[in-house]
C-alpha cells in the first residue's frame, strides 16, 4: 500500500515557487511513535493479517529508510482499525495489496468511509506523531534548491501536522491520490508558515539575498493569499490555473523586496 506524505509538497511547492518567482510526485505519509495510546491495542484478530500487511507496505514505501518497526506499526494499525476490515474487504483490498508500497487504496474508500472516521483516522496517524516523520523526509527531498529543512522547521511542520484542526486533511491525504482544494489550502498554510524559502528564490536567480530581503520574502510568503493559492494549485496539479494576476501580484511583490541592485539583475534574467 503507499500511503502519500513525503514528496506530497517538496517536488510540486518548490517546483510552483520557483515557477511562480520567475514570473515576475506527490505522496503523504508518515510517522513517528509519540508515546500516545497506540491504536493497535484494540485490533482484532481478523485485522492482524491486514496490519502486517500495512507494517511491510510501509516500511518499503517512500518513508523507507527513515520509519522504525514501532512507527510502521502503529500507523497501520490505525489505518486498518479505524476503517475497519469489512470497509476494506468491500473494496477488495486484500492483505497482498496493502503490502505492495506502489499500490493505492482504492478511490472506493475515500467515498465510502464518512468524515467522522476520517477525522478518527487522521487523529490516529496524529497519535503515532505523523508530522514528526515528515519533516525529515521532506528534508531529505530538498536536493539542491536551495531549501534547507532545520530542526526549526521540522518541529514547526510537526506541529502544524499534528494540530487537531489538520486531522480530516490528512485522513484525506492517506486515502486520496491528490488533495482537494480545501485539503491543499491547509497544507499550503503549514508549508509557509513553516519553510525558509528566501534561499530558494536567491538559488533560482543567482543571488545572494542581503537579511533584510530574506526576512521581507519570507514575511512575504507567510502572508500572501496569492503565494498560497499557487503553492495549493501546485499540490492539486492546477499550477497551469493559476491566475495571471496571482502571478503578477507574487512577482510584484518579490521585486519590492529587493535592493535596486538586485531587481535589476533579475530583470535582466526576464524575470
Amino acid at each position: 500500500m503507499r500511503t502519500r506524505a513525503g514528496k506530497l509538497t517538496f517536488v510540486a511547492v518548490v517546483m510552483m515557487v520557483v515557477g511562480v518567482a520567475s514570473c515576475g510526485g506527490k505522496s503523504y505519509n508518515g510517522a513517528q511513535s509519540s508515546g500516545s495510546s497506540s491504536p493497535t491495542t484494540q485490533s482484532s484478530p481478523d485485522a492482524q493479517p491486514y496490519i502486517a500487511a500495512a507494517t511491510t507496505g510501509l516500511k518499503t514505501g517512500d518513508f523507507a529508510s527513515a520509519i522504525t518497526d514501532t512507527q510502521a506499526h502503529c500507523l497501520a494499525a490505525g489505518l486498518v482499525n479505524t476503517l475497519g476490515v469489512q470497509r476494506l474487504k468491500n473494496a477488495g483490498v486484500t492483505p497482498s495489496d496493502l503490502s505492495d508500497s506502489s499500490k493505492d487504496l482504492p478511490s472506493s474508500i475515500a467515498a465510502s468511509t464518512p468524515d467522522s472516521v476520517k477525522h478518527q483516522l487522521g487523529a490516529a496517524m496524529q497519535a503515532c506523531g505523523f508530522g514528526a516523520l515528515l519533516g525529515p523526509a521532506l528534508a531529505a527531498t530538498t536536493g539542491d534548491s536551495g531549501l534547507t529543512i532545520n530542526e526549526k522547521a521540522k518541529k514547526c511542520l510537526a506541529d502544524g501536522l499534528d494540530n487537531p484542526n489538520m486531522s480530516g486533511v490528512l485522513a484525506d491525504a492517506v486515502l486520496s491520490k491528490t488533495p482537494s482544494g480545501s485539503d491543499a489550502d491547509s497544507f499550503a498554510a503549514v508549508i509557509l508558515q513553516c519553510l525558509d524559502l528566501a534561499p530558494v528564490f536567491a538559488k533560482q536567480f543567482g543571488v545572494t539575498f542581503s537579511a533584510a530581503e530574506a526576512s521581507c520574502i519570507n514575511q512575504m510568503a507567510k502572508s500572501s493569499d496569492a503565494m498560497k493559492r499557487a503553492v495549493a494549485a501546485g499540490m492539486t496539479g492546477g499550477s497551469s490555473s493559476t491566475s495571471s494576476a496571482d502571478n503578477a501580484a507574487l512577482g510584484q511583490a518579490l521585486l519590492t523586496c529587493l535592493t535596486p541592485q538586485h531587481r535589476a539583475a533579475i530583470e535582466q534574467q526576464g524575470g
